[in-house]
C-alpha cells in the first residue's frame, strides 16, 4: 500500500499535530503555582495548609531535579503537585456544599416543624367545626321536641 501525501494533507496534519500557538496547555508547574496562589488568598487556607505545603514541597523539588536535568522527576513531581491543589480546591469545595447542605437542612427542618404546627391547627379547626355541628345538631333536635312538649301541658 502507497500512501500518497500531498501538500493539502501536509498541512492539515501539521494543523492537527501542531497546537495553534494561544491553545497550547498550560504546563503543571504553571498550573499548580496559579492554582496555589488563589488557594492562598482563600479566608479558610489554614484548613488546605497540609496539601498546599505538599503541592510547594512537590514543586521545589521538581525545580531541584530540573536543574538536576532529571526532566522526567521534574515532570512527575510538577504532575502530583498539581494533583495536591487540585484536591485542597476540591476539599474546598466539599466544605462550601457541606455547609450549604446543612444550611439546607435546617430550612428543611424548620418547615416539617411548620408543616406539623399546621396540621395540627388544622385538625383542631375540624375537631372544633365538628363539635360545632354535633352541638347544632342536638340544639335543632331539642328545639324540635320543644314545642311538641309545650304543646302537650
Amino acid at each position: 500500500m502507497k500512501i500518497r501525501l500531498t501538500f493539502g494533507t501536509l498541512g492539515l496534519l501539521a494543523g492537527v499535530l501542531v497546537a495553534p500557538a494561544g491553545a497550547q496547555a498550560a504546563s503543571p508547574r504553571r498550573e499548580a503555582e496559579a492554582l496555589l496562589a488563589k488557594l492562598a488568598k482563600s479566608e479558610r487556607a489554614a484548613l488546605i495548609a497540609t496539601y498546599t505545603r505538599r503541592a510547594e514541597s512537590a514543586l521545589t523539588r521538581a525545580l531541584a531535579a530540573t536543574s538536576k536535568k532529571q526532566l522526567k522527576v521534574a515532570e512527575q513531581l510538577e504532575s502530583v503537585a498539581l494533583r495536591l491543589a487540585l484536591t485542597a480546591q476540591d476539599l474546598l469545595r466539599a466544605t462550601d456544599l457541606e455547609r450549604q447542605a446543612s444550611s439546607l437542612e435546617l430550612q428543611l427542618n424548620l418547615a416539617q416543624e411548620k408543616t406539623v404546627r399546621a396540621r395540627a391547627l388544622i385538625e383542631e379547626a375540624l375537631a372544633r367545626k365538628n363539635r360545632a355541628l354535633a352541638q347544632l345538631k342536638e340544639s335543632e333536635t331539642q328545639s324540635k321536641a320543644l314545642p311538641a312538649q309545650v304543646k302537650k301541658p
